[in-house]
């Protein structure tokens, strides 16, 4: 919850994993984020590709839910099947 009376003016309050260093060369406050709790092969990532990567990890496990629940049975996909995936992906990204 944010309030009027504040500690620091003009800093309401700081979101998740945010934090505040006081620059004496400038006099001046800066924020940054926390970013040690992230393993390297995500925090090195462009966001682009770790939306993708993450996007196309989630659809292969639904594709592998569907076989395992198809158990044998027939799974009958759509014609134009690459098409509504790569609209999706498009729209998700």
């Amino acid at each position: 919850m944010t309030s009027k009376n504040t500690l620091v003016k003009n800093f309401f309050q700081l979101e998740a994993g945010e934090y505040l260093v006081y620059d004496y060369k400038f006099k001046a406050l800066k924020s940054f984020y926390y970013s040690d709790y992230l393993t390297k092969e995500i925090f090195n990532k462009d966001f682009n590709n770790l939306k993708r990567d993450t996007f196309l990890k989630i659809l292969d496990g639904v594709i592998k839910r569907v076989i395992d629940y198809a158990n044998g049975d027939q799974i009958v996909v759509p014609l134009r099947w690459e098409d509504m995936i790569q609209d999706f992906i498009i729209s998700f990204i």
